[in-house]
């Protein structure tokens, strides 16, 4: 069975639509499903302000959800990748993720965007924050956003073996000093819009941004008592307990 289109699937022209001022391979989203075949279609400017609605045959585009064929083996590989050729140097990572990404075809470059945050949400966890306290001397919720991506950036195995036992992260994190006290070196915030610089690397332009209707994500678990903390993770407490530093 043919899966259908859905509202908010992400879509490409197959042509232009001159009426409308919009040229082949223009990136939409569905706004709604009039039959099975003629579709509501939403496209924006570079300030993601609507320029246009038209109502289009399924024969005039292709749904980036079908055509994609990156899958989370894919994914890992190319995060595994591009951290062994960056030799651990973060920042040269994402410069190599971003031109590997850019490499793909437009669908697994929005299928790459589908899979980062849902992976990133499987360390949306409690525990893992509290060991993120510790290691970067204090987390805020936008630090726990920038360091889910740092330890996707890690490796696959690291990754989950961190969901397992946070303290395994003592021996892959780097200290780091701020000019009053020592932090682990664990979050980074650019590792979390690789497909938006792959994008416009490979189009010229920037990645539209398209709307969906969502929940904000729920932490899952229970956080320890503060002054517990570094009780339940000693290897941590012993290397980043922010001690001053020159």
């Amino acid at each position: 069975m043919i899966d259908p289109i859905r509202v908010n699937d992400v879509i490409a022209l197959r042509e232009d639509i001159p009426e409308h001022s919009l040229s082949q391979g223009r990136i939409g989203q569905v706004l709604e499903v009039l039959t099975p075949d003629e579709f509501k279609i939403e496209f924006v400017d570079s300030d993601d302000q609507p320029v246009a609605k038209p109502h289009l045959k399924r024969r005039q585009f292709i749904s980036l959800r079908h055509e994609g064929t990156l899958d989370g083996a894919g994914f890992w590989k190319l995060i595994e990748d591009s951290r062994l050729e960056s030799g651990g140097d973060i920042e040269r990572q994402h410069e190599i993720l971003v031109d590997k990404v850019a490499s793909l075809s437009i669908a697994d470059i929005f299928a790459y965007g589908k899979l980062f945050p849902q992976i990133s949400e499987l360390a949306n966890h409690a525990f893992l924050w509290d060991a993120a306290s510790i290691i970067c001397n204090g987390c805020s919720s936008d630090g726990f956003d920038y360091f889910r991506p740092w330890l996707i950036a890690q490796g696959k195995a690291v990754f989950y073996d961190a969901l397992q036992d946070p303290e395994i992260l003592v021996d892959h994190v780097q200290i780091r000093c701020d000019g009053f006290e020592t932090y682990g070196d664990a979050q980074f915030e650019l590792i979390n819009y690789v497909d938006s610089y792959a994008y416009r690397k490979k189009m010229g332009e920037r990645m539209p941004t398209l709307f969906a209707i969502a929940t904000l994500p729920k932490r899952i678990g229970e956080y320890w008592a503060e002054a517990t903390v570094e009780q339940q993770y000693p290897k941590l407490a012993a290397k980043f307990h922010g001690e001053p530093c020159e």
